[in-house]
């Protein structure tokens, strides 16, 4: 992240600049886990203030240790016109996957402009902060943030892993209930939503 924020190229451009014109041309960027964190730190989201300031973090788990587990996230605020209203299965993996905020505003802001893209819930489908539903202490359930157009997106859970109905670990469970192991993966759900936003920012048919 500060190398994104600090270096320059050759001809003096900031790498951060490289990327403002990248987004200025409806490009779509997308943070996993390790990624989300380079967003957050470089200011590249929730970029509230639209001048790439560093306005949340990614910190410690509250738990302490390195959570690798498999959470339920249902899409909230902008992520329900991105991902739909169903929910996902995904894994995690991280030490540091809690968000903290500046202070109360930014909080607030991100609740009322939708920013917050996915939410731990429990079984319920409720947004939780408890632990191991939400794995790692975020508040507001936060497991994904987007930025208000939509162009930058970061998430902790990892849709790559989740390619397939095999990589789920009740998959044998679920096919002898009837879910067949060729009907599409959460993950992979997740990422043609992705594709589509891409392609409709570039005003190309999604």
């Amino acid at each position: 992240a500060n190398r994104i924020r600090n270096t320059r190229l050759p001809n003096g451009t900031r790498v951060l600049d490289v990327f403002g014109r990248f987004l200025a041309d409806k490009g779509l960027l997308v943070g996993i886990c390790n990624g989300f964190q380079v967003l957050v730190k470089s200011g590249l989201l929730p970029n509230l203030g639209g001048n790439f300031d560093k306005e949340v973090t990614l910190t410690v788990n509250l738990s302490a240790r390195f959570e690798d587990r498999w959470v339920r996230c249902a899409p909230a605020g902008i992520g329900k016109r991105i991902f739909g209203t169903e929910a996902f299965e995904l894994p995690v993996r991280h030490g540091e996957g809690r968000i903290a905020v500046k202070d109360d505003e930014t909080r607030m802001l991100l609740q009322e402009k939708g920013l917050i893209g996915l939410q731990y819930v429990d079984a319920a489908g409720k947004p939780t902060e408890q632990f191991p539903e939400n794995p790692n202490g975020s508040p507001l359930g936060i497991a994904s943030l987007i930025s208000a157009d939509g162009q930058v997106i970061g998430m902790m859970p990892h849709p790559e892993a989740h390619l397939s109905r095999l990589n789920h670990p009740a998959w044998a469970l679920r096919a002898r209930d009837g879910v067949s192991i060729d009907d599409e993966s959460d993950g992979l759900r997740l990422f043609r939503a992705m594709v589509s936003t891409a392609k409709t920012l570039k005003g190309q048919p999604a």
